[in-house]
Protein backbone atom coordinates (compact mmCIF):
# COMPACT_ATOMS: atom_id res chain seq x y z
CA UNK A 1 0.00 0.00 0.00
CA UNK A 2 1.53 3.23 -0.93
CA UNK A 3 0.91 6.85 0.85
CA UNK A 4 1.24 9.90 -0.94
CA UNK A 5 1.97 12.93 0.73
CA UNK A 6 2.70 16.62 -0.01
CA UNK A 7 4.01 19.30 1.24
CA UNK A 8 2.44 22.64 2.20
CA UNK A 9 4.18 25.53 1.73
CA UNK A 10 3.91 28.78 4.09
CA UNK A 11 2.14 30.85 0.93
CA UNK A 12 -0.50 28.56 0.65
CA UNK A 13 -1.43 28.85 4.42
CA UNK A 14 -1.00 32.73 3.98
CA UNK A 15 -1.30 34.86 1.77
CA UNK A 16 0.35 37.20 3.20
CA UNK A 17 3.67 34.76 4.32
CA UNK A 18 4.70 34.97 0.72
CA UNK A 19 7.20 38.28 0.66
CA UNK A 20 9.37 38.80 -2.04
CA UNK A 21 12.86 39.39 -1.03
CA UNK A 22 15.59 41.55 -2.29
CA UNK A 23 17.08 39.08 -4.98
CA UNK A 24 13.64 39.31 -6.48
CA UNK A 25 12.77 35.20 -4.64
CA UNK A 26 10.34 34.13 -2.64
CA UNK A 27 11.39 34.59 1.56
CA UNK A 28 11.79 31.41 3.47
CA UNK A 29 9.08 31.81 5.73
CA UNK A 30 8.41 28.76 7.59
CA UNK A 31 9.53 29.87 10.84
CA UNK A 32 6.31 31.62 10.76
CA UNK A 33 4.11 28.75 10.95
CA UNK A 34 4.21 28.20 14.51
CA UNK A 35 4.42 31.74 15.51
CA UNK A 36 7.63 30.76 18.16
CA UNK A 37 10.16 31.30 15.66
CA UNK A 38 10.89 27.31 15.37
CA UNK A 39 10.05 25.42 12.24
CA UNK A 40 6.97 23.53 12.94
CA UNK A 41 7.98 19.32 13.57
CA UNK A 42 8.28 16.31 10.54
CA UNK A 43 5.73 14.19 9.58
CA UNK A 44 6.26 10.83 11.15
CA UNK A 45 7.08 8.45 8.56
CA UNK A 46 4.73 5.79 7.33
CA UNK A 47 6.09 2.32 7.95
CA UNK A 48 5.76 0.16 5.00
CA UNK A 49 3.35 -2.73 5.60
CA UNK A 50 5.08 -6.21 3.53
CA UNK A 51 2.98 -8.14 1.52
CA UNK A 52 1.00 -11.06 2.84
CA UNK A 53 0.02 -14.08 1.08
CA UNK A 54 -2.82 -16.46 2.19
CA UNK A 55 -4.11 -19.92 0.52
CA UNK A 56 -7.99 -20.01 1.10
CA UNK A 57 -9.76 -23.13 0.16
CA UNK A 58 -13.28 -23.11 -0.53
CA UNK A 59 -16.14 -22.69 -3.15
CA UNK A 60 -16.11 -20.00 -5.40
CA UNK A 61 -19.80 -19.61 -4.59
CA UNK A 62 -19.83 -19.53 -0.71
CA UNK A 63 -15.75 -17.47 -0.40
CA UNK A 64 -14.70 -17.32 3.73
CA UNK A 65 -14.04 -13.76 2.76
CA UNK A 66 -16.09 -10.22 4.62
CA UNK A 67 -18.12 -7.72 2.99
CA UNK A 68 -16.00 -5.16 0.97
CA UNK A 69 -12.68 -7.10 1.92
CA UNK A 70 -11.51 -7.52 -1.89
CA UNK A 71 -10.01 -5.06 -4.25
CA UNK A 72 -9.50 -7.27 -7.19
CA UNK A 73 -10.42 -11.01 -8.28
CA UNK A 74 -8.46 -12.43 -11.33
CA UNK A 75 -9.88 -15.94 -11.87
CA UNK A 76 -10.02 -18.57 -14.51
CA UNK A 77 -12.50 -20.69 -13.76
CA UNK A 78 -13.06 -24.18 -15.35
CA UNK A 79 -14.15 -24.31 -18.78
CA UNK A 80 -17.60 -25.89 -19.86
CA UNK A 81 -16.88 -29.60 -20.81
CA UNK A 82 -13.52 -29.37 -20.66
CA UNK A 83 -12.22 -31.44 -17.71
CA UNK A 84 -13.99 -33.13 -15.09
CA UNK A 85 -12.14 -32.80 -11.76
CA UNK A 86 -13.73 -35.87 -10.17
CA UNK A 87 -15.61 -32.93 -7.49
CA UNK A 88 -19.13 -33.24 -6.39
CA UNK A 89 -20.86 -29.84 -7.68
CA UNK A 90 -17.97 -28.88 -9.65
CA UNK A 91 -18.41 -25.89 -12.32
CA UNK A 92 -17.82 -27.01 -15.79
CA UNK A 93 -19.52 -30.55 -16.04
CA UNK A 94 -22.89 -28.62 -16.30
CA UNK A 95 -25.65 -30.59 -18.14
CA UNK A 96 -26.16 -27.37 -20.71
CA UNK A 97 -24.27 -24.07 -21.24
CA UNK A 98 -27.08 -22.29 -19.99
CA UNK A 99 -26.63 -23.85 -16.95
CA UNK A 100 -22.79 -23.46 -16.60
CA UNK A 101 -23.55 -19.69 -17.34
CA UNK A 102 -26.37 -19.57 -14.03
CA UNK A 103 -23.32 -21.08 -11.88
CA UNK A 104 -21.01 -18.44 -13.18
CA UNK A 105 -23.69 -16.00 -12.38
CA UNK A 106 -23.73 -17.29 -8.61
CA UNK A 107 -20.04 -16.59 -8.09
CA UNK A 108 -20.41 -13.32 -9.59
CA UNK A 109 -22.78 -12.50 -7.19
CA UNK A 110 -20.88 -14.01 -4.20
CA UNK A 111 -17.71 -12.10 -5.84
CA UNK A 112 -20.11 -8.69 -5.89
CA UNK A 113 -20.51 -9.15 -2.02
CA UNK A 114 -16.54 -9.41 -1.27
CA UNK A 115 -15.40 -7.01 -3.80
CA UNK A 116 -14.96 -3.34 -2.73
CA UNK A 117 -16.85 -0.44 -4.67
CA UNK A 118 -13.81 0.49 -6.13
CA UNK A 119 -13.05 -3.13 -7.39
CA UNK A 120 -12.91 -5.22 -10.14
CA UNK A 121 -13.22 -8.57 -11.76
CA UNK A 122 -11.26 -10.11 -14.53
CA UNK A 123 -12.53 -13.48 -15.86
CA UNK A 124 -10.34 -15.55 -17.84
CA UNK A 125 -13.08 -17.98 -19.90
CA UNK A 126 -12.97 -20.07 -23.33
CA UNK A 127 -15.50 -21.29 -25.60
CA UNK A 128 -16.19 -24.65 -26.12
CA UNK A 129 -16.88 -26.91 -29.01
CA UNK A 130 -20.18 -28.95 -28.18
CA UNK A 131 -21.93 -31.46 -30.76
CA UNK A 132 -19.77 -30.02 -33.40
CA UNK A 133 -20.71 -26.30 -33.12
CA UNK A 134 -19.09 -23.58 -30.60
CA UNK A 135 -21.59 -23.27 -27.39
CA UNK A 136 -20.32 -19.36 -27.42
CA UNK A 137 -20.03 -19.76 -23.49
CA UNK A 138 -18.25 -16.32 -22.87
CA UNK A 139 -21.34 -14.52 -24.97
CA UNK A 140 -23.86 -16.17 -22.75
CA UNK A 141 -21.79 -15.39 -19.74
CA UNK A 142 -21.40 -11.67 -20.10
CA UNK A 143 -24.25 -11.10 -21.62
CA UNK A 144 -25.89 -12.73 -18.27
CA UNK A 145 -23.80 -10.45 -16.10
CA UNK A 146 -25.21 -7.46 -17.78
CA UNK A 147 -28.54 -8.34 -17.53
CA UNK A 148 -27.67 -9.43 -13.75
CA UNK A 149 -26.12 -5.94 -13.02
CA UNK A 150 -23.03 -5.73 -13.83
CA UNK A 151 -21.12 -3.33 -15.70
CA UNK A 152 -18.91 -4.94 -18.62
CA UNK A 153 -15.96 -2.38 -18.83
CA UNK A 154 -13.60 -4.77 -21.58
CA UNK A 155 -13.79 -7.75 -23.53
CA UNK A 156 -10.00 -7.95 -23.76
CA UNK A 157 -8.79 -11.10 -26.12
CA UNK A 158 -5.84 -13.09 -24.90
CA UNK A 159 -4.23 -14.12 -28.64
CA UNK A 160 -1.58 -17.33 -28.33
CA UNK A 161 1.08 -17.00 -30.89
CA UNK A 162 1.25 -21.05 -30.43
CA UNK A 163 -1.03 -23.89 -28.76
CA UNK A 164 -2.11 -27.37 -28.45
CA UNK A 165 -2.79 -28.84 -31.78
CA UNK A 166 -6.16 -29.76 -32.80
CA UNK A 167 -7.40 -32.53 -35.09
CA UNK A 168 -10.04 -30.81 -37.05
CA UNK A 169 -9.44 -30.69 -40.52
CA UNK A 170 -12.59 -28.00 -41.24
CA UNK A 171 -11.89 -25.43 -38.96
CA UNK A 172 -9.55 -23.47 -38.07
CA UNK A 173 -7.34 -24.01 -34.89
CA UNK A 174 -8.65 -22.18 -31.61
CA UNK A 175 -6.10 -19.53 -30.74
CA UNK A 176 -8.08 -17.18 -28.28
CA UNK A 177 -9.96 -16.89 -25.28
CA UNK A 178 -11.26 -13.62 -23.39
CA UNK A 179 -10.72 -12.25 -20.77
CA UNK A 180 -13.75 -10.08 -19.02
CA UNK A 181 -12.98 -6.88 -16.87
CA UNK A 182 -16.51 -6.65 -14.94
CA UNK A 183 -17.09 -3.89 -12.36
CA UNK A 184 -19.98 -3.49 -10.28
CA UNK A 185 -19.94 0.66 -10.01
CA UNK A 186 -18.45 3.45 -12.17
CA UNK A 187 -16.27 4.93 -10.06
CA UNK A 188 -13.33 1.99 -9.76
CA UNK A 189 -10.19 2.20 -9.49
CA UNK A 190 -7.93 1.66 -12.94
CA UNK A 191 -4.37 2.31 -13.64
CA UNK A 192 -4.54 2.99 -17.44
CA UNK A 193 -0.52 3.83 -16.95
CA UNK A 194 0.11 0.57 -14.78
CA UNK A 195 -0.86 -0.99 -18.11
CA UNK A 196 0.75 1.10 -20.30
CA UNK A 197 4.11 0.59 -18.58
CA UNK A 198 3.56 -3.50 -18.42
CA UNK A 199 2.41 -3.81 -22.13
CA UNK A 200 4.87 -1.23 -23.51
CA UNK A 201 2.24 -0.72 -26.63
CA UNK A 202 1.40 2.84 -26.24
CA UNK A 203 -0.88 5.49 -24.18
CA UNK A 204 -3.59 3.22 -24.41
CA UNK A 205 -2.00 -0.35 -25.31
CA UNK A 206 -5.26 -1.74 -26.51
CA UNK A 207 -7.96 -4.87 -25.70
CA UNK A 208 -5.60 -7.40 -27.32
CA UNK A 209 -3.08 -9.84 -25.45
CA UNK A 210 -0.39 -11.64 -27.23
CA UNK A 211 0.70 -13.93 -23.90
CA UNK A 212 2.41 -17.28 -25.10
CA UNK A 213 0.93 -20.49 -23.07
CA UNK A 214 2.81 -21.48 -20.05
CA UNK A 215 4.46 -25.15 -19.81
CA UNK A 216 3.30 -26.37 -16.48
CA UNK A 217 4.62 -29.56 -15.08
CA UNK A 218 2.47 -29.24 -11.63
CA UNK A 219 -0.58 -31.47 -10.60
CA UNK A 220 -3.49 -28.74 -12.37
CA UNK A 221 -4.76 -30.18 -15.68
CA UNK A 222 -4.96 -26.20 -16.90
CA UNK A 223 -3.23 -23.83 -15.52
CA UNK A 224 -3.38 -20.16 -16.75
CA UNK A 225 0.15 -18.17 -17.43
CA UNK A 226 1.45 -15.92 -14.47
CA UNK A 227 1.69 -12.90 -16.91
CA UNK A 228 -1.73 -12.54 -17.96
CA UNK A 229 -2.95 -12.24 -14.32
CA UNK A 230 0.13 -9.69 -13.75
CA UNK A 231 -1.15 -7.42 -16.70
CA UNK A 232 -4.92 -8.19 -15.25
Amino acid sequence: MTFRSTETTASSLDPDASDVGAEGGIADTSCMLNGRGAKPPEPEAVPEIPPTVAALEGDARELPLGADSVDLIATSPPYWKKRDYGVEGQIGQEATASAYTQALIECLREWRRVLRPTGSVFLNIGDTFHNKTLAGVPARVEAAAGDDGWIIRNRIIWAKDGGMPEPAQNRLANRHEYIIHLVARHEYYYDLFGYSRAIGNGANPGDVWHIKPERNMGKHLAPFPALLFVWG
